[in-house]
């Protein structure tokens, strides 16, 4: 049997509902409700939510991209 091994660099950076919610600048709870309703992609695993860094963080830049008006 073949054991493929991970390093840190290889595994992706996950964050949990709080974590999403600091990256975001939001509340756990909100985290919560974009995730039940799809608008954030991520894993329950149990009762945990779960994300990883890289998806949290493209949601962060696109809605402060969308914050921009006209002109910026």
């Amino acid at each position: 049997m073949i054991q493929e091994r991970y390093t840190d660099r290889h595994m992706p950076k996950l964050l949990n509902l709080n974590g999403a919610a600091e990256v975001l600048g939001v509340s756990p709870q909100y985290v919560h409700r974009l995730a039940e309703r799809g608008q954030l992609v991520g894993a329950k695993i149990g009762a945990s939510w779960y994300f990883r860094r890289v998806v949290v963080e493209r949601l962060r830049d696109q809605r402060a991209g969308n914050d921009e008006g006209p002109g910026d």
